[in-house]
């Protein structure tokens, strides 16, 4: 330990602000606290700064420095459970399950595949076959039914007109 001079004697029996150097790594680092000394023997670190390649920086106080680290790891922790929450799925009937995109992969992979182009949409199919409909109600089909079938239907037909007729 190297002797104190004279003057370092009374600047320690001084009250006031000080600057120390506190670390000191030549030639790039030097680390000088400021602090209010109320005694000989009793002293308060008030901040810290280090110099490094000649250009002065103020050092974070610990709460500064807490407050960061705190702050970055719940933004992290909210971020994950933001994402967790949107693979969770929940339905009346099953409750709650992880849904983690498995299917909406395959999905995804079959709907890269190019699509065939439809000659018609869904709204143009649906407004022809109600066209159709309703002109087959207005004009309805007439079956025209082959002579075999004919001769059979007229003999039908008079025998029914002759049970008709007895029952009368």
């Amino acid at each position: 330990m190297q002797k104190l001079g004279i003057a370092d004697v009374q600047l320690q029996n001084m009250q006031g602000t000080e600057y120390i150097l506190l670390h000191v790594q030549e030639p790039i680092l030097y680390v000088i606290r400021k602090q209010i000394r109320h005694s000989p023997t009793q002293v308060t670190a008030v901040s810290d700064y280090y110099i490094i390649a000649g250009v002065v920086y103020q050092a974070p106080d610990l709460g500064t420095l807490l407050n960061s680290r705190i702050v970055s790891a719940v933004s992290h922790l909210q971020s994950g459970f933001e994402e967790a929450r949107g693979y969770s799925k929940y339905h009346p009937s099953k409750g709650y399950w992880w849904d983690f995109g498995k299917d909406k992969e395959k999905v995804a992979k079959k709907t890269k595949a190019p699509k065939k182009e439809e000659p018609s949409s869904t709204f143009q199919r649906r407004r022809v076959d109600m066209l159709l409909d309703q002109l087959c109600r207005q004009y309805p089909f007439k079956m025209q039914t082959p002579p075999a079938l004919e001769a059979k239907t007229e003999e039908e037909g008079g025998e029914q007109q002759a049970e008709k007729g007895a029952q009368n």
